[in-house]
């Protein structure tokens, strides 16, 4: 199967293609993540949020993330990935609505909550690195650490009051702790937003 029948047929697979991608022109499901997971997305999604606001030349210049869009790493035969979140320097609006990115982002966030997508990390990263992404994120459940992954350098492992920053948004740097804290709502104990 190439990506752009994969594109088109994969609401149609189980759980709407969510945890599926294209690997070697063959659809492979991947286990539903943790629940940290979606604590650790909402909170990167805020943070690249509030920094995007924050700059006129990246509003400018359409710099800024998309989440659980597709970005396609070989070709024939083909692989498309499903990272959390791509932070694109350039024309994040073009990349929206699409279900494979038609560029390639400057920096890929992983969050391999479950052993299936543990076991995947370092071919992730090498594909990734490969299709020209500069950087990339592996936010590691078990340790509540963020791997910091360049080409060619040996990874930088970030945790607790560490700030995570790009030069691409000089307004973002949470902290990873912030990045893996639980919502107030939810540990105050109400199971819903106030």
């Amino acid at each position: 199967m190439d990506a752009a029948t994969f594109a088109a047929t994969r609401a149609d697979l189980p759980d709407g293609g969510r945890w599926t991608e294209l690997i070697a022109g063959e659809p492979v499901a991947f286990a539903p993540p943790e629940p940290l997971h979606g604590t650790f997305v909402l909170n990167l999604s805020k943070a690249f949020a509030a920094a995007v606001g924050q700059g006129a030349v990246t509003q400018q210049f359409g710099v800024g993330a998309v989440f659980e869009t597709g970005l396609q790493t070989a070709a024939d035969p083909d692989t498309v990935r499903f990272p959390a979140a791509s932070l694109f320097a350039r024309g994040v609006f073009e990349q929206m609505d699409r279900e494979i990115a038609n560029a390639v982002p400057a920096l890929v966030v992983e969050v391999p909550g479950t052993p299936d997508r543990r076991r995947e990390v370092g071919r992730r990263i090498e594909e990734y690195h490969a299709a020209g992404v500069a950087a990339v994120w592996i936010a590691d459940l078990l340790e509540t650490t963020v791997n910091v992954v360049l080409p060619h350098a040996a990874p930088r492992t970030l945790g607790g009051s560490d700030r995570l920053t790009t030069d691409l948004l000089p307004a973002f740097g949470p902290t990873v702790e912030e990045l893996f804290a639980e919502p107030e709502w939810w540990t105050r104990g109400v199971r819903r937003p106030a």
